[in-house]
């Protein structure tokens, strides 16, 4: 059998089914598998108040932190830990022209969808280094903030309803348009 030395993996809707859902049996899950030297890396979108009710450090013991990083906010902000708590080992935030380009090209979006297909959309600025164009603002997620596999087909077919024939694939273009401009 192979020995991995890093796994990586995704926190809410993968090993939790959502960030407000119970995590003891993936935290107990993990603490073999950091005491055997193995890396584990959780990548997410959510902060690390997110992860494991904000105290992953207390529900894992700190002779396995050693082996534990957290890369989350879409690329925000990379953890480790130090003495039992954690720790900013990298940080990628935009500095503020950037930040407000990324603005811009996301109101751009909301405004074309909008004014072209007659498509309301939400945006949220609040993110670290991103702004999340909500294409189903009038649908109640119950909680869930990512993209569920159930929604893929619904958010497909609205695009098309609302003369977007290709769908995701014709927003990431508007997008990506909009974020070369």
């Amino acid at each position: 059998m192979a020995k991995y030395k890093c796994v990586f993996f995704d926190w809410d809707g993968t090993a939790v089914e959502s960030r407000t859902a119970p995590a003891e049996d993936v935290l107990k899950a993990m603490v073999p598998v950091l005491r055997a030297g193995v890396k584990l890396i959780i990548v997410s979108g959510t902060t690390i108040e997110n992860i494991a009710e904000g105290s992953i450090e207390k529900n894992i013991p700190e002779d396995c932190l050693g082996n534990l990083y957290l890369g989350l906010g879409r690329g925000a902000f990379d953890y480790g830990f130090k003495d039992g708590k954690p720790v900013i080992i990298n940080s990628m935030l935009p500095d503020k022209n950037t930040l407000l380009k990324i603005h811009s090209a996301s109101f751009d979006l909301h405004t074309k969808l909008l004014r072209d297909y007659d498509l309301n959309s939400d945006i949220v600025f609040s993110r670290p280094n991103y702004c999340k164009v909500d294409l189903m603002a009038d649908h109640d997620r119950g909680g869930k903030l990512f993209l569920q596999q159930s929604e893929i087909g619904m958010v497909q077919e609205k695009l098309k309803r609302k003369g977007i024939s290709e769908g995701l694939a014709d927003v990431i273009r508007m997008a990506d348009d909009m974020g070369t401009k």
